[in-house]
């Protein structure tokens, strides 16, 4: 029994090791939803999505999303990554001339705090 017992915990400790490498294959975030909202009351129209973090951004990283406007030109909206955050949230402004069953872009870039260089 005693053996079994430390069999187990050996498996145990080689899974928690391996879940904490650093896989440069993971994307430092993961799309967790988004879309347009309408808000009847003010008039107010736009949209956005939310990002969740799946590993650690470096440090002194900036995030910048671009999202299509229609009639315009891409609207940037950019943030600072901060230690501990693990949800960031990005949205346009005020839209005016939405197009229905348009699909309108958006993309998010990770940057270079210093160098303003794309890292993912």
């Amino acid at each position: 029994m005693r053996r079994d017992r430390r069999w187990f915990l050996s498996l145990g400790a080689l899974a928690l090791l391996a879940a904490c490498r650093d896989d440069a294959a993971t994307p430092y975030l993961e799309f967790a939803g988004g879309g347009f909202i309408f808000n009847y009351r003010t008039a107010d129209h736009y949209y956005g999505f939310v990002m969740r973090q799946k590993k650690p951004l470096p440090e002194g990283a900036k995030l910048e999303a671009h999202f299509e406007v229609p009639g315009g030109p891409d609207e940037i909206v950019t943030q600072d990554a901060r230690s501990g955050q693990l949800q960031y949230v990005f949205q346009t402004g005020n839209l005016r001339g939405i197009v229905k069953d348009h699909p309108y872009k958006a993309a998010l870039l990770v940057l270079d705090g210093k160098t303003g260089a794309e890292i993912a």
